[in-house]
């Protein structure tokens, strides 16, 4: 176990706040847990664990341990005649994982192309795009308590898996270190989200295969979300509020914002929208903006730090609330 003092963490978070931690340790092996257990229960030590880094907000200084889970490997390990299950590494890059899966024919994250972070962070995002949630193929999880010491395993029932959401936001002391997924032989292509249907719309969809739509799904992508080697981000910065059904036909009729029917009671809204109709695409507040070609994503232009990145937040929230009445919430994860 090798732990550094005082660790620059600015370039491993893709929004690049500028950041350190007193302690940082990188996980590579199981083995160490149980160690590095001991350790943050001797040194009363704050922690969090760190993945690729990408839907995350740093402080200046972090005065606890930082452990950066790169837990490598991906393997068959059960089949049966409609399905695999792969089990893959926390630490493995996420879109790697994915096209990994396609090349072996391994179906159903390909709606969840060039998403950034790891294996590890899929399920405590459950990340989800362009009709899919992640939660939808996976199987299990190993996890390791931190608080505990113990390894032990979760179905994906017992992930308390919601809307971008899963019990692990709430619990730090679970540290993922692998995930099995439960991935089709035959492909059964997700074709529905809007972008996606409209490119397909009057083609022999039978002849679409599982590559084709993962390229289409990256070429949207880039379209749309800017590139964090280029432009500092963490992908969307809010959520999509769920709403009152009778206030979302109140807003549909007064703004004709689109709205999605969630159940009988609630729908969905697009905070894109919804900032982008407030007058703020393109607002800037000194280092921290909205970025001009998709409201949902606030860039660091320079140097920017956790505060003012959640100052500026604050802001859109105040703007967007004062004109349609509906509270914004932060997607990414801050770290205290």
């Amino acid at each position: 176990m090798k732990i550094k003092e005082f660790a620059e963490l600015t370039y491993l978070n893709t929004i690049r706040l500028k950041s350190c931690t007193r302690y940082y340790l990188l996980l590579q092996n199981e083995k160490e847990l149980v160690e590095i257990s001991a350790y943050i229960k001797l040194k009363s030590l704050k922690f969090f664990t760190l993945g690729g880094g990408s839907n995350i907000l740093l402080p200046e200084l972090f005065e606890g341990l930082v452990i950066h889970n790169k837990i490598q490997g991906v393997q068959k390990i059960a089949e049966d005649d409609q399905f695999v299950f792969v089990k893959a590494g926390a630490g493995a890059i996420w879109d790697d994982f994915v096209k990994f899966c396609i090349d072996n024919a391994w179906f159903g994250l390909e709606n969840l192309s060039w998403i950034p972070g790891t294996v590890g962070a899929s399920p405590v995002q459950n990340i989800s795009a362009y009709g899919v949630d992640v939660r939808e193929f996976i199987d299990s999880l190993e996890v390791f308590d931190l608080a505990t010491g113990k390894t032990f395993s979760l179905k994906e029932k017992d992930c308390g898996f919601a809307y971008r959401n899963s019990i692990f936001k709430g619990e730090p002391n679970l540290l993922v270190t692998s995930v099995v997924f439960r991935l089709r032989k035959i492909p059964r292509l997700n074709l529905s989200y809007r972008d996606v249907a409209e490119h397909f719309k009057g083609k022999n969809i039978e002849k679409v295969s599982a590559l084709d739509l993962r390229n289409l799904i990256i070429s949207i992508r880039k379209q749309k979300l800017p590139d964090p080697a280029l432009f500092p981000n963490v992908g969307s910065f809010f959520h999509n509020p769920i709403v009152d059904k009778l206030l979302a036909e109140k807003l549909h009729k007064e703004h004709s914002i689109p709205i999605y029917e969630v159940d009988c009671n609630r729908a969905k809204l697009s905070a894109g929208w919804l900032i982008e109709n407030s007058g703020l695409k393109g607002f800037r507040i000194g280092n921290v903006g909205v970025y001009d070609k998709h409201a949902l994503v606030l860039l660091n232009y320079s140097s920017a730090t956790q505060k003012e990145i959640l100052d500026f937040a604050q802001t859109i929230k105040g703007k967007v609330q004062s004109k349609f009445n509906v509270l914004l919430n932060i997607e990414p994860i801050v770290v205290n």
